[in-house]
């Protein structure tokens, strides 16, 4: 040994030292299984956020309002504004729903007091889509029915004769439309308020000048509607009779009143009733003081049952 170190302590420092090229490979190999140890660990996570945004994703509005309606206790004012979009006190509910059920009827008398002849086709189609509508349709026929026996009574008799044949317009039109239930409604309300006016049930009434005028235009409106097919004459009969055996002076103006419009046509249709109503008008007449209304009655009748006078 010439540097004076002895072969032992030489072995002993290379030991101590180590290869540095083998200290890098071993450090290498270790971080490559640490990252491998990583990544199915983080793979894990990125689907498991995917999921979640997916599932975040796909929950609907309406279930998120279920949820905030479930959140809330039932009746409470947030279960309200959720609905509504605005708080409605509890005391003021009843009154809001009432009145949304009395909306379309309150529409549909509007466009009833508006029609004419001329605005009936827009008229019907704006009626027609009120039905369309949900809400009760018992409200919207006693609408319209009341409306027309409203302006029957309050009208003069110039101005009913020229919307009547427009009224009886839109029952046929509803009739057609929706149905025999919807025309038979409205003008089962019409009958009804007619025999009102007329005193139907009391064999000795005398009616008076405005109760007469104003059955004679509901009348006036079914007779219109049965022209259109919507109606039978024979409801017009039925009230014809029951004022034939009583004959009081506006019953008989009454009478002449549907014998001059819808004569001819209700004699085409039923000529067993018409001889019917012949035979009982002069039996009643025969018993009675024959004053000018009965008598001009009488010749009207004679002139519908020769087929002299065409409506």
């Amino acid at each position: 040994d010439f540097d004076g170190v002895s072969d032992g302590e030489r072995d002993a420092s290379a030991q101590s030292s180590g290869d540095p090229s083998e200290e890098e490979s071993e450090g290498a190999s270790s971080s490559a299984r640490a990252s491998d140890a990583e990544a199915p660990a983080s793979g894990s996570d990125s689907a498991a956020n995917s999921e979640a945004d997916v599932d975040s994703a796909s929950s609907s509005p309406e279930e998120s309002d279920a949820d905030e309606k479930e959140a809330a206790p039932r009746g409470s004012s947030a279960t309200v504004a959720v609905r509504t979009g605005k708080y409605i006190p509890p005391h003021m509910r009843a009154a809001a729903a009432a009145a949304d059920r009395k909306a379309p009827a309150h529409r549909v008398r509007g466009l009833i007091n508006r029609v004419t002849a001329d605005n009936l086709p827009a008229i019907t189609k704006d009626i027609l889509a009120l039905f369309d509508e949900r809400g009760p349709k018992s409200d919207l026929t006693q609408a319209i029915a009341s409306v027309i026996a409203d302006q029957c009574n309050i009208l003069e008799q110039r101005a009913v004769k020229r919307l009547v044949e427009a009224y009886g317009a839109v029952i046929a039109f509803l009739h057609f439309s929706k149905g025999i239930a919807v025309s038979a409604a409205v003008m089962e309300h019409l009958i009804v308020q007619a025999a009102t006016y007329l005193h139907l049930e009391n064999t000795k009434h005398q009616l008076s000048t405005g109760d007469a005028k104003a059955a004679a235009s509901i009348l006036s409106v079914a007779g219109h509607a049965a022209g259109f097919g919507a109606v039978h004459w024979g409801l017009l009969y039925d009230a014809m009779f029951p004022l034939a055996q009583r004959l009081g002076e506006f019953d008989a103006e009454v009478i002449v009143v549907l014998l001059t419009d819808f004569g001819s046509q209700m004699r085409s249709e039923d000529p067993v009733r018409m001889r019917d109503l012949v035979v009982c008008v002069r039996d009643r007449a025969s018993s009675i003081e024959k004053t000018k209304r009965v008598q001009f009655m009488l010749e009207t009748l004679c002139d519908v049952k020769n087929n002299k006078r065409r409506a």
